[in-house]
């Protein structure tokens, strides 16, 4: 189970607020909709150090928000040919935030995204251009060498199911 956020220093001190005024455990956690042992550790943590106080964490805080991110992601997917100074300018005229390009580059290969290339093209063999500019007016049947697996497509589909039983 994921773990929730910590407490802030103003809520703990609603709570060490209430266990002076002689409040019970189960009452504070029932008016402020935490867990008994939250509050416990809490007190507890006040009574020994006599703070209560988050510790700071090692490390920098990141410079993109969730919201960022998803509006990264958006710009990335409109076109995923353009080049990334393309891409950074958009981002910062749709975010309102300044970033380097470095953290645009992080961001998008922690997304998935690499090289921005473009979506594959098909594979075309010498059959398909013949299937796909047959005629759907104009039932033809298809020789004994010509196979279901070579023929792709709308047209091609349409003609096998209409000949099936011959």
């Amino acid at each position: 189970m994921p773990r929730s956020s910590e407490l802030s220093d103003f809520e703990k001190g609603i709570i060490i607020g209430y266990h002076k005024c002689g409040r019970s455990l189960r009452d504070i956690s029932s008016d402020l909709k935490y867990p008994k042992s939250t509050m416990a550790y809490v007190i507890k943590k006040w009574k020994v150090s006599g703070d209560c106080r988050n510790v700071p964490r090692v490390g920098r805080p990141t410079k993109l928000e969730d919201r960022d991110r998803r509006v990264l992601t958006r710009e990335i997917r409109k076109n995923r040919t353009q080049p990334m100074a393309l891409i950074r300018e958009e981002f910062q005229q749709a975010s309102g935030s300044i970033v380097s390009m470095n953290t645009i580059r992080k961001e998008a290969h922690l997304h998935g995204f690499y090289g921005r290339a473009a979506a594959h093209k098909p594979l075309i063999t010498k059959v398909q251009p013949r299937c796909s500019t047959i005629s759907l007016t104009k039932p033809q049947f298809l020789k004994k060498e010509d196979s279901a697996s070579h023929c792709v497509g709308h047209n091609c589909t349409h003609l096998l199911k209409s000949n099936k039983g011959i």
